[in-house]
């Protein structure tokens, strides 16, 4: 058999894609929610350990699905916590360079240290775009927002994500829920 016809693509359209996209966006929310009670910057930075789910998605199940999980929580979250304003779609920066460049940056997702890497680098310019962004629209200077957002996030991202990943990659890969591009590794 082919290796396609073994494991079908995961697209970000198809009902498991869609699945996978609402559970990675709830357990996201709901995991700015544990931790939304310790602000950095109130209304708009709140101290993150579960920054590791954004890259993880991405890593695990592909950029697009990773990315849209992304942009989707920060909204989600942002509209039910009353701080809906021009100024979150910000956070579209946020899940394309934290939820999507990884996965397209790691080489190997049983490599933890290539998988903490790319996590926390792809952050760094995230958080400055969203401060720019932020500055830009006059809501907090972006001096003040970018290394608060990196005091928030790493963190959760650098303990989290090479954990989380190397956690379910093998268990996913095994039951064919993994982004297609991981099935070419030699286990």
């Amino acid at each position: 058999m082919e290796q396609s016809e073994i494991h079908p693509k995961l697209s970000p359209l198809s009902p498991k894609g869609l699945a996978l996209i609402i559970v990675l966006t709830a357990l996201q929310v709901a995991g700015v929610y544990v931790t939304a009670p310790i602000p950095i910057i109130p209304g708009n930075v709140v101290l993150a350990p579960t920054t590791f789910l954004e890259p993880m998605g991405g890593i695990l199940f592909g950029p697009i699905i990773g990315a849209i999980a992304s942009m989707a929580h920060w909204f989600v979250f942002r509209a039910m916590a009353g701080y809906m304003s021009i100024a979150e779609f910000g956070n579209v920066i946020w899940g394309l360079f934290v939820g999507g460049l990884p996965a397209l940056l790691v080489r190997n997702p049983k490599d933890w240290k290539q998988v903490t890497l790319w996590s926390c680098a792809c952050q760094v310019p995230a958080a400055f775009l969203i401060g720019a962004w932020f500055e830009l629209l006059g809501v907090v200077p972006m001096m003040a927002l970018a290394p608060a957002i990196l005091i928030a996030d790493i963190p959760g991202t650098l303990i989290g994500t090479p954990i989380a990943v190397l956690y379910l990659y093998p268990r996913l890969k095994r039951i064919g829920l993994i982004w297609p591009r991981w099935y070419k590794l030699k286990d």
